[in-house]
């Protein structure tokens, strides 16, 4: 196991305590090569849901939650990679230099860090506030690893509404020592595309995105943001202010 996931896994075991109850049981992250070195030129993309709920037998095992990612067996899992490999070309418009390699760009977790049970985990309104918080604590602790690491996703996608809330303030309130500025776009695009600016190079996207398993009609995928016109518009203007910095 690289480095990088061994200091995450612990990060985890450590904030997501266990109390040996099946409803206790805490996840572990899918983290791809991009992020540990393997694939030093890929993109890095970190996909967020809230798609975790298993029968009580199930829920204390933190392995099964990257395999469920890495064997793309259900339904939520394929549409991650799907939307994310879509997604990709939109960062090569900022890092054309990078490569997306799959399923070793991906750094797939959840804003809830616990399994839940299927009464609670097929419903985003009956998910516990006080799990959305202690899953936000760990976001924030998450993030200053993978910065200190100097890994920071290029991209960070968040599925669904309930999820939103509890991530993108760790990127703005309070700002991060990582984070130069929070810029969220305006008009339609409010809230789906938004660029946090790093201290040098090009800013990290922040999208929200409707939950892949979700009412269609609702919220926006990916292609539905792709094919918006200010999409395009702002990822233009970012690539132009990076090629002005360096020529």
């Amino acid at each position: 196991m690289s480095t990088l996931r061994s200091t995450i896994h612990a990060l985890y075991d450590r904030l997501i305590p266990e109390d040996g109850s099946p409803a206790s049981g805490r996840i572990h992250p899918f983290i791809g090569g991009a992020f540990t070195g393997e694939h030093p030129q890929g993109l890095r993309i970190m996909a967020l849901g809230i798609n975790c709920y298993a029968d009580d037998h199930l829920q204390s095992r933190s392995s099964w939650f990257p395999a469920m990612f890495e064997n793309q067996k259900y339904r939520f899992q394929r549409a991650v990679l799907k939307q994310a490999a879509a997604l990709a070309p939109a960062v090569q418009t900022l890092l054309p230099d990078r490569n997306f390699v799959g399923k070793a760009s991906i750094y797939h977790s959840n804003v809830v860090k616990r399994w839940l049970p299927v009464s609670l985990g097929r419903h985003a309104h009956r998910v516990p506030e006080a799990l959305f918080s202690e899953g936000q604590a760990l976001f924030r602790e998450e993030l200053r690893t993978l910065a200190e690491a100097g890994v920071l996703p290029h991209l960070v996608i968040v599925f669904g509404n309930r999820p939103w809330s509890h991530v993108w303030p760790s990127f703005a309130q309070p700002k991060p020592p990582w984070v130069r500025a929070y810029e969220p776009t305006t008009g339609r695009l409010f809230h789906h595309l938004n660029l946090v600016h790093l201290h040098s190079g090009p800013p990290l996207l922040l999208i929200k995105l409707r939950h892949p398993t979700g009412a269609r009609g609702k919220g926006m995928d990916a292609a539905g943001l792709i094919a918006h016109p200010d999409f395009h518009t702002v990822l233009g203007q970012e690539a132009a202010k990076l090629r002005q910095a360096v020529g």
